[in-house]
């Protein structure tokens, strides 16, 4: 009989856990997805999307329960299908600026796909009960990435002569949701030293979520050339001035991030396995599948 000791294979075991919980995830995504196929179009909502999305969750959060993973992914999601509706379904200033009215005003019977997926993220947030001293800045956050993906909508709309500097681009980096999805995520998780730090996550998370929008724009060069989107490098610094401030932007996170980890080991060990995987996966890949 062969035996072994579970600390020989620890990191192998620890990946396992993470694709396991990821393979739940994707299950979970499917579901919606099919729920939901107004928002999620197999182009350019492909398999490798939803199986991205989830394992990036799962990896960020390696020791999470299958539950809070399900839900930051359901969250991201979420976030991707208000980038698809705003950008691309949408065709005028009223119907952009509509969207982003319905879902502010998430719990009043509209039957928009969009809000009522928003609204089950909002249910299930309302069952943790820490959630309502929390709701406030849940909301605030909510509200200003839906105001910087109308802003970005004006820019790209009002064509190239008004094209955002490259200051101003990375001032609307809430339009990546990525601290929209981050404080939905700590909600779930209930760790007391991480809801006792919100403001400091929050600050910190400013700087990881402008990394990582110059991350994505490296990576999505070429498709939102193609899309008609707006990226950093076809504003008025050149691509070397760019990967010079993204460095220096990775390189301040992982010091904040360090900073954190007495306060909140969990959250800021979050944060920093979203900078490397993306670091990682963006150097390969992109997210979005092909239109």
């Amino acid at each position: 009989m062969i035996t072994f000791r579970m600390d020989e294979f620890e990191a192998a075991a620890g990946q396992g856990r993470i694709c396991g919980i990821s393979l739940q995830c994707w299950q979970d995504v499917q579901r919606i997805a099919a729920k939901y196929p107004q928002l999620f179009p197999a182009k350019p909502f492909d398999p490798g999307f939803f199986a991205m999305l989830s394992l990036v969750n799962a990896f960020c959060s390696p020791e999470g329960t299958a539950d809070q993973i399900r839900s930051v992914t359901r969250v991201c999601l979420w976030v991707y299908a208000a980038d698809w509706q705003v950008d691309y379904v949408a065709k005028s200033r009223d119907e952009v600026e509509g969207i982003a009215r319905e879902c502010l005003s998430i719990g009043f019977g509209s039957d928009a796909p969009l809000v009522r997926f928003l609204a089950e993220i909002y249910d299930d947030l309302a069952t943790v009960p820490e959630f309502g001293p929390i709701e406030p800045i849940w909301r605030r956050q909510l509200e200003k990435f839906l105001t910087a993906m109308v802003k970005e909508w004006e820019w790209r709309s009002a064509g190239p002569e008004a094209l955002p500097t490259f200051e101003e681009y990375l001032e609307n980096s809430d339009s990546v949701g990525a601290s929209f999805v981050n404080i939905s995520h700590w909600i779930f998780t209930r760790d007391s030293r991480t809801l006792g730090h919100l403001d400091e996550l929050m600050a910190v998370g400013i700087t990881v979520q402008r990394a990582l929008r110059l991350l994505n724009d490296f990576a999505g060069y070429e498709r939102e050339l193609a899309w008609g989107d707006i990226n950093a490098l076809l504003l008025d610094l050149s691509p070397a001035e760019v990967r010079e401030r993204l460095d220096v932007l990775i390189k301040n996170c992982l010091a904040l991030v360090q900073s954190l980890k007495g306060l909140c080991p969990d959250a800021a060990s979050y944060l920093e396995r979203q900078i490397g995987f993306n670091a990682g996966f963006y150097g390969v890949a992109d997210y979005w599948g092909q239109l």
